[in-house]
C-alpha cells in the first residue's frame, strides 16, 4: 500500500493539474476519445479515471491539459474549463490514474502515473477536433 503522503502528493498533484485546465488562452485542439484495455470500453467501476497530458519536452512552454473518462464507458473529452480552449497542438505524455473511490488505490497500480507513464501522442495543428483510442493492455495511442 502506498504511504499516505504519495496518496495525498498525488492527489495535490491532479487538483492543481485539473484546476489549470487546457488552453493559454488561444483555442486548442478539441481531443475526444476513449480509454480501452484491448479494444473493450475500460470500466473502472467505481474509480475516478483522471487524464493528464503533459508536455513531453520539458522545456516546452504549452500548457498541460487535464480531464476525467466517464468510468463504465472511458469516454472522455478535454476541451479545457472553458468551452473551445482545448489542447495546444504538440507533443504530450498521457498519464492515466484510475483512484478508487472505497480505498484511494490506483487500479492501474501507477503504471501510467505522470512519472511513469509510456504513453505519448503528439496532438496535430489541425483538424480542431480529434479522436483518440487509448488501450491501456497494450499501452498505445491511436488515432481514429
Amino acid at each position: 500500500m502506498l504511504p499516505l503522503r504519495v496518496l495525498l502528493g498525488s492527489a495535490l498533484l491532479t487538483s492543481i493539474v485539473l484546476t489549470a485546465g487546457c488552453g493559454s488562452g488561444n483555442k486548442g485542439i478539441k481531443v475526444t476519445g476513449q480509454v480501452v484495455a484491448n479494444g473493450a470500453p475500460y470500466n473502472a467501476k467505481d474509480a475516478q479515471i483522471a487524464l493528464i497530458f503533459t508536455p513531453a519536452d520539458a522545456s516546452s512552454k504549452a500548457p498541460g491539459c487535464s480531464g476525467q473518462a466517464d468510468p463504465k464507458t472511458g469516454n472522455f473529452e478535454m476541451v479545457g474549463p472553458e468551452r473551445g480552449m482545448g489542447v495546444q497542438p504538440g507533443q504530450y505524455k498521457v498519464a492515466i490514474t484510475a483512484n478508487s473511490s472505497t480505498n484511494y488505490k490506483d487500479l492501474l497500480d501507477g503504471a501510467f502515473a505522470p512519472n511513469n507513464t509510456p504513453l505519448t501522442c503528439e496532438i496535430a495543428a489541425q483538424p480542431a477536433e480529434q479522436k483518440i483510442l487509448i488501450d491501456i493492455a497494450k499501452k498505445t495511442i491511436t488515432k481514429q
